[in-house]
């Protein structure tokens, strides 16, 4: 295997050239998820417009296929408040485009995409509602965390891991005999859950 190296490459310039190394390796696979996450980390507030590009391409995959671990993925962005700013910007784009039309919409300049306006999957807006209520609970917004939250649940009571969401807003907001409840409401769901028996028993 070749060792890539950044030795001659100026610092100022390596976070484009790593950039440009993992463009060309989600040419080679594009089902590797790393190539297309790692500029998300590496793209600073110059270049806001390739971030929010490059962000709204990533998450799509998650919002269709109804992946919970999303919000964990994107922890890292926090760091930044411009970046912030921006992944809120797009996922209350998404939730008003989804309103209006039932779709996300058209990715810009992106004819390869799979997503397009008019075929989202029924479960896109509880996913976007739940990764909102995290959003929120994260930059300590808690009276928006549960409004979206107890939306996500309302859309679609059968995921545990919108009741195990709204248990860690409840705990953040001071509640803990409501976020216990819950809880073991999300526990009830699957019994058969050792990772939920052992979280809630916490």
């Amino acid at each position: 295997q070749a060792v890539i190296s950044f030795e001659n490459v100026p610092e100022e310039h390596q976070p484009r050239r790593k950039i440009e190394l993992c463009d060309e390796l989600s040419k080679s696979d594009p089902k590797m998820l790393l190539p297309k996450r790692m500029p998300l980390d590496l793209l600073n507030q110059a270049c806001e417009e390739e971030f929010v590009k490059r962000l709204d391409s990533y998450v799509r995959g998650f919002l269709e296929r109804g992946v919970p671990a999303l919000s964990a993925d994107l922890k890292s962005l926090y760091r930044g408040e411009w970046k912030v700013l921006a992944i809120e910007k797009l996922f209350t784009g998404f939730e008003k485009s989804l309103k209006e039309s039932g779709s996300l919409p058209a990715l810009d300049n992106d004819t390869h995409s799979s997503v397009k306006s008019g075929n989202s999957s029924p479960s896109v807006p509880f996913w976007v509602m739940l990764f909102l209520a995290q959003h929120y609970d994260r930059i300590g917004d808690l009276d928006a965390a549960l409004k979206y939250v107890n939306r996500a649940i309302e859309h679609t009571p059968t995921v545990i891991e919108a009741f195990l969401v709204k248990a860690k807003i409840l705990k953040h907001c001071g509640n803990l005999t409501e976020a216990a409840e819950c809880a073991d409401a999300a526990r009830k769901m699957d019994l058969a859950d050792r990772y939920l028996n052992t979280k809630c028993s916490k």
